[in-house]
């Protein structure tokens, strides 16, 4: 059983650049011993392109009919991970965590200082599965502070290594339904 409270969670967003805005937050809250699991989609007002659509799964209409204000789903989830000691992602340290503090910044109006210390903190509370998965394949072993590691690993760049989540769950035999089933 798992005696810390973490929280595993996940993003799917518009576009990869910084003008993409998040669609969904998924989240698995594990807490006193008990599983809550949470899903919102953002509804920014924006079109989706069918190729973001190809990705993530995730459609104009299902935002429409399910999305909520992305200043509600942003509170609430930061209240979320205001009760945990660590939080989980895949890719987070490259992906789902810059985005996440940008649109905090943006939708909360949040100043600078404000956004560095929020992703600062989510660095240094938060674990990241893809940076296991990569070290694993280039043989390398933390040596140093979990930051500072998973930084190096994320940064080194290796032609054709796959890590990401389909290809990690395919991997390890772990069944995948795609985005946040």
């Amino acid at each position: 059983m798992i005696k810390e409270n973490i929280l595993v969670w996940d993003l799917e967003t518009s576009g990869l650049d910084e003008s993409a805005k998040i669609l969904e937050i998924g989240a698995m809250l594990f807490i006193n011993g008990k599983v809550e699991k949470y899903q919102w989609y953002l509804n920014h007002n924006i079109d989706i392109l069918s190729r973001i659509t190809a990705i993530n799964g995730i459609t104009k209409k299902m935002i429409d009919e399910k999305g909520r204000s992305p200043h509600v789903v942003l509170c609430d989830f930061l209240k979320l991970l205001k009760r945990v000691d660590k939080h989980v992602t895949h890719n987070g340290f490259h992906f789902d965590i810059p985005f996440l503090a940008q649109e905090c910044f943006e939708v909360l109006n949040w100043d600078i200082l404000t956004k560095d210390f929020f992703e600062k903190w989510l660095y240094t509370t938060g674990y990241d599965t893809a940076v296991y998965v990569k070290a694993a394949k280039l043989n390398k072993i933390q040596n140093k502070a979990y930051p500072r590691f998973a930084k190096e690993i994320m940064e080194e760049r290796v032609l054709g290594l796959k890590y990401n989540l389909k290809q990690t769950v395919e991997e390890y035999g772990i069944p995948y339904d795609g985005a946040h089933q």
